[in-house]
């Protein structure tokens, strides 16, 4: 009896010999790889002596659409997938299992286009043309259900078929902070979640906590300001990567399912974090800022972010370009403000901009709303408690919150801010008091949390 693998390559060799049909012209294939995925690779086949015949155990395959021919180890690795196409290697060949039929073959070049994905509800994708990538973004409120980028291969093929894409409802994930500087939870206005998590490995306060391209990632903080965090799907936390600068009271902004950390108290640089070609985990300058950028930023379109107040102007609001650092000043907010919370959201087809809370000399109970679409700010309603190092959040499909903070001691109350009426109410506290967290929005479903999707 032979090996199974052994059979399987002689009953290929032998399609082979009785194909004749199947030459050289069948193949697409181009010098890459296929990246790093562990998950993406189904088996490797030894003593694949042609191309073509790694091209056929892949066909032979149910779960393969990809395979990587190494022609000086004559090793033949099948694929599930090919998301990362822009890996080059010498004496290696990957290619489709079937060739698309308007795609010249063994060709090197992306293709002109591939369709535009439809939009999922509650949610739209960003395509970049010069890319040739998608990123889906969501309503505030709501976040991806696993990764936000989507590639289109020099095959005219997605990387994952974007109708599988789509935008949940979320629920807070808050880290660290003064009072609870290694407890991690959950956090839903109904308690509907289990709250308590695997703690950090360090301790962490003034740190940002992002949600990008499926990923969380936890950066900086006074007491590990170097270091970056990211959470495994176990729910424990490992390191992710160093830091160029060292960074705490910083902030955080996403474009293109890339990762921006701008300034902080003691760095006048912004860094950014690229999901595409960055096996090794590397952070890169992107651009200067003045020193004190320490104010609250919030994403509020592709490509541009807006950072307020912070120690280098208390009352500034500053529109930076993520892409080349170009910043544009707003008008002056009516409150200076410093260890404030901010978050952008939507109501009746317009986005605003909420800062509440902070410090000036002393706590500050006031907030304030900046509409995009006039340029102003406008006072509206008090928070419940004057407050300094709360966070604002906007979870739940549009539920504003703001958590935690400093009042004389560290507090665990949350309040939550009516869109419409712009007032604030009392919701349920979290599990720990804290000041000084981070939070982001996450996908319910990756945490098993019911009635949220």
């Amino acid at each position: 009896m032979l090996p199974a693998a052994l059979s399987q390559v002689l009953f290929c060799s032998l399609v082979l010999v009785i194909q004749p049909g199947l030459s050289s012209a069948t193949l697409c294939s181009a010098e890459f790889e296929c990246g790093d995925a562990a998950d993406n690779l189904i088996d490797v086949v030894h003593d694949a002596s042609t191309e073509e015949l790694c091209q056929k155990m892949c066909s032979l395959n149910a779960n393969c659409n990809y395979y990587t021919w190494f022609e000086e180890d004559s090793l033949c690795f099948l694929l599930s997938d090919c998301q990362d196409q822009d890996k080059p290697c010498e004496a290696c060949h990957t290619g489709p299992v079937v060739c698309p039929s308007t795609i010249p073959p063994s060709t090197t070049n992306h293709p002109e286009n591939c369709a535009s994905p439809s939009d999922p509800p509650n949610g739209r994708f960003d395509c970049d043309a010069s890319s040739k990538e998608c990123h889906l973004l969501c309503d505030p409120g709501y976040v991806t259900s696993g990764k936000s980028s989507v590639s289109c291969s020099r095959y005219s093929q997605w990387s994952q078929d974007p109708r599988q894409m789509s935008c949940e409802k979320a629920v807070l994930l808050v880290t660290g902070g003064d009072g609870g500087l290694q407890f991690v939870e959950l956090y839903t206005s109904t308690n509907s979640c289990v709250t308590t998590m695997p703690s950090l490995p360090d301790l962490r306060g003034m740190h940002s906590l992002d949600y990008v391209d499926g990923e969380v990632l936890l950066c900086g903080g006074y007491s590990s300001r170097l270091s970056c965090l990211t959470l495994q799907p176990n729910n424990t936390w490992t390191k992710h990567s160093n830091l160029t600068r060292n960074r705490s009271s910083h902030s955080s902004a996403v474009y293109n399912s890339d990762l921006y950390l701008i300034g902080g108290g003691e760095a006048n640089t912004t860094e950014v974090f690229r999901h595409n070609n960055n096996n090794d985990n590397q952070w890169q300058l992107a651009w200067n800022v003045p020193e004190g950028t320490d104010g609250c930023s919030v994403t509020t379109a592709p490509g541009t972010a807006i950072v307020t107040g912070g120690h280098g102007c208390t009352k500034c609001a500053y529109q930076f370009n993520l892409q080349t650092g170009e910043k544009t000043k707003l008008q002056n907010m009516n409150e200076g403000r410093t260890s404030h919370g901010c978050a952008f959201y939507q109501f009746d087809g317009d986005d605003y901009i909420l800062a509440a809370g902070g410090w000036d000399g002393h706590n500050l109970r006031s907030s304030e709303v900046f509409s995009l679409k006039t340029g102003k700010w406008r006072i509206v309603g008090d928070l419940k408690e004057s407050k300094r190092g709360l966070q604002l959040a906007v979870v739940e499909g549009g539920k504003v919150l703001a958590t935690g903070g400093r009042v004389g001691s560290w507090v665990d109350s949350v309040e939550v801010f009516d869109v419409e009426m712009e007032q604030w109410s009392q919701g349920l506290p979290l599990t720990h008091r804290r000041a000084y967290h981070g939070v982001t929005a996450v996908p319910g479903t990756r945490f098993g949390c019911t009635g949220t999707a």
